[in-house]
């Protein structure tokens, strides 16, 4: 399957990917592992990316999607407080 091929729409033009990977294992302590993690999946084809304050994986997948040259719009990042 394409990863890019469902995608959900909104009240925004910004099309919503039907399967993004999750990563509240990719904590400060798994820093590393969750960077590879996320660069692999990026490869894939995935373009969502779920993280949140609470996990601590937002520089992972900061250097991760820095470090994959797709374009930063091309990937949708959802994150909490």
């Amino acid at each position: 399957m394409d990863l890019k091929s469902k995608v959900f729409s909104n009240n925004s033009p910004v099309k919503i990917p039907a399967i993004g990977l999750g990563t509240f294992e990719a904590s400060p302590s798994q820093e590393r592992q969750g960077e590879v993690a996320i660069a692999t999946a990026l490869q894939a084809g995935y373009r969502l990316i779920d993280t949140a304050a609470l996990y601590g994986s937002e520089p992972a997948v900061g250097r991760a999607i820095r470090a994959s040259q797709i374009p930063r719009e091309e990937i949708i990042v959802c994150t909490k407080l």
